[in-house]
């Protein structure tokens, strides 16, 4: 690691923070999060190939096939969540405009953004997932791995990363690429992973907030919010609203597997946490730590300086 320096804070110190395979997919492979010791910033080190990457990411990856989950009660879930996504979103830039959806998947939020007036654009990775979209949701989606000469300069209203800047390799490019392409005053919506969420103390290194390898970057809260200033952009709100259950979930699963349960006591206490019940249970739980701003996953609102 000589001659790595931190992204967050430029320093170079750093300890072993966590070592494990693909809770995902499997394997044998090993990886590793380096923990920076000035500003927290965890990172993977080292990093995968742009190739080697793209094998990490199945067909049935949730932002690829956010459908998947059988019943009307998973299907209303979605829907759900993508509304709720536009709301929050006009709530704060209610154009309409020119919006652009950094590593947009299966398009379900380009799409609801489509329905209020907007001119939708997105940018994908994944070959299959792009083609898709274009042809089932008959959206603008580019296929490419970086913001770099995509689009022209103070083209876009609004630009959103929902979940995608922990999978990129620079997140620092990809913002400052980011207030290149947006106009005066344009709004930048960022979700992304809460280390210092109370999920993230409670499951430990089971927290699905890790998601080795597919999670190359998690930033504490003020080290995300360096980088935006200092790429351009004035933060206004920080906000945790989603995650929620599905997260929790899959936090619980990997805590059982540590636990190496029979079979059938494993299966039952998945179909458990795992029921619309228990996700109305859970409701007043995500609610309060939302208010508290301790949910798994951040959301910051920004402006282009």
């Amino acid at each position: 690691m000589t001659g790595l320096k931190c992204i967050g804070c430029g320093e170079d110190h750093f300890e072993l923070f966590l070592k494990s395979k693909d809770r995902l997919q499997g394997g044998r492979e090993y990886f590793t999060l380096q923990r920076c010791l000035a500003c927290g910033t965890v990172f993977l080190y080292p990093q995968p190939s742009r190739n080697k990457m793209l094998e990490y990411y199945p067909e049935d990856y949730l932002a690829y096939a956010p459908s998947q989950g059988s019943g009307t009660f998973a299907r209303w879930s979605l829907t759900y969540g993508v509304a709720k996504q536009v709301r929050a979103v006009l709530k704060r830039s209610p154009g309409p405009g020119k919006v652009l959806d950094v590593g947009c998947g299966g398009g379900g939020f380009l799409s609801g953004m489509v329905k209020k007036g907007w001119q939708a654009h997105g940018l994908e990775i994944n070959p299959r997932i792009a083609r898709k979209v274009r042809r089932d949701l008959w959206l603008d989606v580019i296929l490419a791995d970086s913001l770099d000469q995509a689009f022209t300069d103070s083209t876009f209203d609004l630009i959103t990363f929902w979940d995608v800047l922990e999978h990129l390799s620079d997140p620092r490019r990809a913002l400052k690429e980011a207030a290149r392409i947006a106009r005066p005053s344009a709004m930048l919506i960022l979700s992304l992973p809460n280390p210092d969420s109370l999920e993230a103390r409670w499951f430990k290194f089971s927290w699905a907030g890790w998601d080795i390898p597919r999670h190359m970057w998690l930033f504490p809260r003020q080290v995300i919010k360096k980088l935006l200033e200092e790429e351009g952009w004035r933060v206004l709100e920080i906000r945790t609203f989603r995650g929620r259950h599905w997260l929790f979930v899959q936090s619980f699963r990997n805590w059982l597997q540590e636990k190496k349960l029979p079979p059938l006591v494993y299966k039952a206490l998945m179909a458990i946490i795992g029921s619309w019940m228990a996700q109305l249970i859970l409701l007043p739980y995500f609610t309060i730590i939302e208010r508290m701003n301790k949910g798994s996953i951040m959301v910051f609102f920004a402006q282009r300086e």
